[in-house]
C-alpha cells in the first residue's frame, strides 16, 4: 500500500495564515446594536425577511460558484427575482 505525505493545507504559509478569499479583515470595535441605531420598532416580518436574504445569497453564491466578484450584471437580476423586488 502506497502512503502519501501529510500536506499542509494552501491557505497555510509556514504555519501563518494567510488570507485567500480577498475579503476585509474583521472590524476591530464590536458592530452597534441594531436597535440603537434606530427608534422605531422593526417589523414583525423582519425574521422572514431576513431569512429570504440569507437564502437568495446562498443561491446565488451557489450558482455562480462563490465568485462574488463577477459581473454584478448577471447575477443582480437572480437576486431581483428570488427576493421579488420590484422594478
Amino acid at each position: 500500500m502506497r502512503h502519501f505525505p501529510a500536506c499542509a493545507a494552501l491557505w497555510h504559509a509556514g504555519g501563518a495564515a494567510t488570507a485567500v478569499s480577498g475579503l476585509p479583515a474583521a472590524p476591530s470595535q464590536p458592530l452597534p446594536l441594531l436597535a440603537s441605531l434606530t427608534t422605531v420598532p422593526p417589523s414583525p416580518l423582519l425574521q422572514w425577511q431576513l431569512l429570504d436574504i440569507l437564502y437568495t445569497y446562498c443561491f446565488v453564491m451557489r450558482l455562480y460558484n462563490g465568485d462574488y466578484s463577477s459581473d454584478p450584471q448577471v447575477w443582480c437580476p437572480a437576486i431581483k427575482l428570488l427576493l421579488a423586488i420590484p422594478g
